[in-house]
């Protein structure tokens, strides 16, 4: 007999999270509320950012993690597994799917010297704010870390039992999340002919473009769209959102975004969700780990130790420049934002969007 003829092939993409578990994620089962959970992630993916740019790694790896460390928080809560801990966990296993490989010592100092900075910042902040004071690393630069240390060896046997409890949760198939928004962007840029396009300034340099549409896709890591809708239907966002910025006129016959195969009110929305993005503070470190992960009722092996909590926000941000690659996060909005809503014909010039992007600077692309 013949073999059954098959279908045509399609791309190795993971399934959107379900409706119901984005809005009842275990985070929120155990007690915690949006607004905590959403920042959470967010100072997770920027801490996974800024390590990523450390240990000078790729934009991709970048992208491999957070997705990972975004999809592993629906299947855990960040009660029981520290914020900390899963993104670095996430970046370890982000390196070895990438194939860019760093050792888990690189990964713990790199990680260790964040939380050192942090306090240092937090310490100068107070400084300022209420005198002069005896500051932790007056005067000197943050110390080395010594990776023989009970706290970084505890650090090592965390991070080495979530990048197991991350494979486990997500059944060993991570490699449908190495589909990534960033490789349709440049294509689908490219495929619109966009320097044939008239723009009001007369420049046809789709570089600038470019690299705008490419940050905007870095701040959508901070968010869990990566978990919501396909690589490209953000990409198309991005294209959206950057060609609002840039006051370029995109294609209307046809519309171009059914040349992407996507849909305007998913665009809108995701639209919508990475503009909320820049009108919020920058995230802050919150400790949600309970001492019940010491007594064996967490996820984690009961004798893994903890590191003692973090108790201060990472260092805000530099202001972003066009050159410079970003990084964001956030729970979808329920309501859309007006600079997108009201744009009913995406043919017309819409204005440049009034925020400035959030970024975390990694260098030029590519």
């Amino acid at each position: 007999s013949r073999p059954a003829k098959r279908g045509p092939a399609t791309a190795m993409v993971a399934e959107p999270v379900a409706p119901e578990l984005l809005q009842q994620t275990p985070t929120r089962k155990a007690g915690v509320s949006c607004t905590k959970e959403r920042q959470l992630r967010a100072y997770g993916a920027e801490l996974l950012q800024r390590a990523t740019v450390l240990l000078r790694l790729p934009q991709t790896v970048a992208v491999s993690g957070a997705t990972i460390f975004q999809r592993f928080y629906f299947r855990r809560s960040l009660v029981d597994v520290d914020v900390r801990m899963g993104a670095a966990a996430a970046l370890l296993l982000a390196t070895k799917l990438e194939e860019d490989h760093r050792r888990l010592n690189d990964i713990v100092t790199v990680f260790h010297r964040l939380q050192l900075r942090a306090l240092q910042a937090e310490e100068q902040e107070e400084v300022h704010s209420s005198g002069p004071t005896k500051t932790l690393f007056a005067a000197r630069p943050v110390p080395a870390s010594d990776l023989n240390s009970c706290e970084l060896s505890a650090w090592r046997q965390v991070i080495m039992s979530t990048e197991q409890l991350i494979l486990r949760e997500l059944g060993f198939a991570v490699a449908f999340l190495l589909d990534h928004p960033h490789k349709y962007v440049l294509q689908f840029i490219k495929s619109l002919q966009l320097d044939q396009c008239k723009r009001r300034n007369g420049n046809t340099n789709i570089r600038p473009f470019a690299q705008v549409a490419w940050n905007y896709l870095n701040d959508s890591m901070r968010t869990t769209l990566c978990c919501e809708y396909q690589p490209h239907q953000l990409a198309s966002a991005a294209v959206f959102l950057a060609a609002r910025k840039q006051g370029l006129r995109l294609p209307s016959k046809p519309p171009w975004w059914e040349i992407f195969d996507c849909d305007l009110a998913d665009i809108r929305r995701i639209a919508s969700t990475i503009l909320a993005l820049y009108r919020r503070p920058a995230p802050q470190y919150i400790s949600l780990v309970t001492p019940l992960l010491r007594s064996g009722s967490s996820n984690l092996p009961p004798s893994t130790p903890l590191p003692s909590p973090l108790t201060s926000p990472l260092p805000a941000a530099s202001p972003p420049t066009p050159e410079t690659d970003g990084g964001s996060t956030s729970i979808l909005e329920s309501q859309a934002t007006k600079e997108v809503v009201s744009c009913n014909d995406i043919s017309n010039p819409a204005m440049p969007i009034g925020e400035t992007m959030w970024t975390v600077m990694h260098g030029p692309s590519s």
